[in-house]
């Protein structure tokens, strides 16, 4: 045991024998593995054919009422082998989890489906955990890799702040990540890719029909919201000037309007598109809707917050996540995870045979083409390499971008409330990988969710003032991106040369560095 503390509400599974359970924490017992994880987690045993095959722990909503009591029954007939079965479960879990089977020989951690409740790992422990501090053997001091934090980090024009890692890197020695779609084997203690496989989904360079797909993600969304009423108390939900958020304001209309679930919105100035936004769409709906005044993290609570996530989450989450604390409710509804609908990585002139290497989709992440990182994706190429080029895309988008980042974060906010995504239910996920490019290139997808649940929501501009203040806007955005220029001149070259560089220059940047290390 480290003189670092576990941060609360996070986890770790170890063999050997649990000794300490940190305050908050508890202890939990499955065959030869135990569990250590905060008060606040739900953890529900699986049981098939009357025996426990492992467990599911985290923030758990059971989405198709398999749950029976504490526990979820899969049945005393499967017809399906037991791993199927269950993926299943997990397929129809919503929330932030981590599902644990331990039967019939077969031993693996699998997260969710964006890795919301992260899954870390040292091979050398063995331990998983939620992130690199909750692993009792590690040491910010002693394993934190500053050489790599700095390399990622400094050439971005986001005043240092865009740290996340793509692949199964971490920022601390001996640890790695897993991705979303991968379980972990725990008795080899190699992540295996078990999504997508052959038969379940459509590729992407060929599209299903898009009535079909926004018909099911209606119905599905409307389902969730209405698990979600039924289980907590006081709903809250983010409105932006975005469309995901709209989106889910459009399915959720009924809760909306009878106050079931409330919405606010981080900050309340005019001169901010968002609340400017959701002002107008309150006010004219008569709908349960305040801005939260922006409440800024201390030194301290920023230097826990980048401890919590595994320093992988610096961007301005991190700088005002205390104001979530004021927030009425016991969940807050989130709408992250819209981007693999409008293909957030591809570029107008990508096809499904477009040829893309890992040193280009680094280029589409915004991060350097460090050595390591190279070679962390080419290890996660093996597994997508046969796939459609659009796949390829939007599963780079939802394992590394979710679930290195967005995933992550989690980890931070505060407790006290759970935290729930929508567009994270793997049903979902699946539908928008099926959505046809055509839609996807436009980005038709939250606007035809609007209009088929509360049209009259389309007639509000996205990320747009409705007045004059577009203009102070833009002027203000040009003000700032020459403040940077002039005070940062190294950022602003650096982002010059990303933005006209040529192929040849790129390979000639890797090659040095390759060099050098």
């Amino acid at each position: 045991m480290t003189d670092d503390p576990i941060p609360r509400r996070q986890y770790y599974l170890t063999r050997n024998a649990v000794t300490e359970v940190p305050q908050g924490y508890r202890c939990v017992e499955l065959d030869t593995w135990n569990v250590v994880c905060d008060d606040s987690f739900t953890v529900l045993p699986v049981l098939a054919d009357g025996r426990r095959i492992g467990i599911v722990f985290g923030t758990v909503l059971d989405v198709e009422s398999r749950r029976s009591g504490d526990e979820i029954r899969l049945g005393d007939d499967l017809a399906d082998p037991i791993v199927d079965a269950f993926e299943d479960v997990l397929r129809g879990l919503l929330g932030r989890y981590v599902g644990l089977l331990d039967a019939d020989g077969v031993h693996r951690v699998y997260p969710d489906s964006a890795a919301a409740l992260p899954v870390v790992y040292h091979k050398d422990e063995p331990v998983v955990a939620a992130s690199p501090l909750a692993i009792p053997s590690v040491s910010h001091a002693r394993d934190f890799r500053a050489d790599l934090f700095e390399a990622v980090r400094w050439p971005l024009i986001s005043r240092g702040c865009n740290t996340w890692v793509p692949g199964k890197l971490t920022y601390y020695r001996g640890v790695e990540r897993l991705l979303p779609n991968h379980y972990l084997d725990l008795k080899r203690w190699e992540a295996v890719r078990y999504w997508p496989r052959d038969g379940q989904r459509d590729d992407a360079a060929n599209g299903g029909s898009a009535d079909e797909e926004i018909q099911t993600v209606v119905e599905t969304l409307q389902h969730l919201f209405d698990r979600i009423a039924s289980v907590y108390r006081r709903p809250a939900m983010p409105l932006t000037a975005g469309k995901d958020s709209r989106l889910l304001l459009a399915v959720a209309r009924e809760l909306v309007e009878d106050g079931t679930v409330s919405l606010y919105t981080f900050g309340g100035s005019d001169y901010e598109v968002d609340p400017h936004i959701a002002r107008r769409i309150a006010s004219d709906h008569r709908l349960d809707w305040r801005p939260l005044r922006i409440v800024e993290a201390t030194t301290s609570e920023q230097k826990a917050w980048l401890r919590a996530t595994g320093c992988t989450v610096s961007s301005a989450i991190r700088e005002i996540h205390p104001t979530l604390r004021s927030l009425d409710a016991d969940v807050q509804i989130g709408g992250l995870g819209g981007e693999i609908a409008r293909g957030y990585f591809w570029r107008e002139s990508d096809r499904a045979e477009t040829e893309i290497d890992p040193v280009e989709l680094l280029f589409r992440f915004s991060k350097p083409p460090h050595p390591e990182l190279i070679s962390s994706l080419e290890a996660w190429y093996e597994g997508v390499g046969h796939l459609d080029t659009y796949t390829m895309l939007d599963l780079a988008y939802q394992e590394h971008r979710l679930g290195c980042w967005a995933g992550p974060q989690h980890l931070g906010l505060p407790p006290g409330l759970d935290y729930i995504r929508p567009l994270w239910y793997r049903p979902i996920i699946e539908s928008m990988h099926r959505l046809p490019p055509e839609m996807r290139r436009a980005d038709e997808f939250p606007t035809r969710i609007v209009e088929t649940c509360w049209p009259e929501l389309n007639d509000y501009p996205y990320n747009s003032f409705t007045d004059w203040k577009g203009y102070w806007k833009t002027a203000r955005r040009g003000v700032k991106g020459a403040a940077t220029t002039v005070s940062n001149p190294r950022m602003a070259a650096y982002y010059l040369s990303r933005k006209y560089v040529s192929r040849d220059g790129v390979d000639a940047v890797v090659a040095t560095l390759r060099e050098r290390t």
